[in-house]
C-alpha cells in the first residue's frame, strides 16, 4: 500500500504542479521509473531556497481553484519563513490533528496554551471566550524582552515553541526558567531539537515538575521526558 501511494503521489505531482513535472524532466525521469521505495533516492532532492525562488504558480496544484487556498507561513525561525497553500479541507485536519496533539499531552480544558515565535495573530475561538482550552499566540516579530513580559502576564500552563525561540527569551531572562514561568509541559516544533540542546536546557531552566515534549509530527508520536533538577 505505502508504495502504491508513492506512485500515486509522483504520478499527480508529475501531471498538476508545474515545478515537480519540470524537476523530473530535467533529471530525464518520468512519474512510471519511481515503482518502489527503493527508486525514492532517484528523484531529486528539493531545497527550500528553490521552492521560494519559484512563483506561487507554478507550486501548486494546477487543477484547483487557487482563490480557495489559504496561505500559512512558517515560523522562519531557521531563515527566511516559507509560504506553503493548503484548502479549506486540509485546514480543518491540520487544525484537528494540532488539538488533537495537545490532548495526547494532557491538554485540558482549564489550561491556557501559549504559542511562542509564531508570525501570524489567531482569532480565538467561542470555546476559549468561555474560558476553555485558551491559547494566545506571541508573533516572532516580538523582541525577546516584549516576548518575556507578555510571558510573564499570561502565566501559561503549556509553551509550544520553536526551541531557538524560547531560547532567546530564557537567554534575556537571565535566570532560571522556574523563578519566572511555571507551564506544566513545554512543546517543540519546526526545528530539530538537539539532545546538547535539550540537555543543557533543561538542566539550565526547565521547572522541576515540567514535562518536556518533543513534538515529533501532528498527532503521531511524542516523546515526554519529564524533568528532574540534574538529569540529562
Amino acid at each position: 500500500m505505502q508504495e502504491s501511494k508513492l506512485r500515486l503521489l509522483v504520478e499527480h505531482a508529475y501531471r498538476k504542479v508545474p515545478y515537480y513535472r519540470t524537476l523530473l524532466d530535467d533529471a530525464g525521469m518520468k512519474p512510471g521509473d519511481i515503482q518502489t521505495l527503493k527508486d525514492l533516492p532517484r528523484i531529486p532532492i528539493t531545497t527550500r531556497e528553490a521552492l521560494q525562488q519559484e512563483s506561487t504558480e507554478r507550486r501548486v496544484d494546477q487543477t484547483l481553484d487557487f482563490a480557495q487556498f489559504i496561505d500559512v507561513e512558517t515560523s522562519g525561525s531557521s531563515g527566511q519563513p516559507l509560504t506553503v497553500f493548503i484548502t479549506p479541507g486540509e485546514a480543518r485536519i491540520r487544525k484537528g490533528a494540532h488539538f488533537r496533539s495537545l490532548l495526547d499531552v494532557g491538554f485540558r480544558w482549564n489550561d491556557h496554551l501559549l504559542q511562542l515565535g509564531f508570525r501570524v495573530s489567531r482569532r480565538a475561538g467561542m470555546h476559549e471566550r468561555l474560558g476553555l482550552y485558551r491559547a494566545d499566540r506571541i508573533k516572532s516579530s516580538v523582541p525577546p524582552k516584549g516576548q518575556y513580559q507578555r510571558i510573564r502576564e499570561l502565566n501559561p500552563s503549556f509553551i509550544w515553541s520553536a526551541p531557538s525561540s524560547l531560547q532567546a527569551v530564557c537567554d534575556h531572562a537571565g535566570r532560571p526558567m522556574n523563578e519566572w514561568m511555571q507551564p506544566r509541559v513545554v512543546i517543540t516544533s519546526a526545528e530539530m531539537l538537539h539532545r546538547n540542546w535539550l540537555s543543557a536546557s533543561m538542566t539550565n531552566w526547565m521547572p522541576n515538575d515540567s514535562t518536556f515534549t518533543v513534538r515529533l509530527r501532528p498527532a503521531v508520536s511524542h516523546v515526554n521526558v519529564p524533568h528532574t533538577r540534574g538529569s540529562t
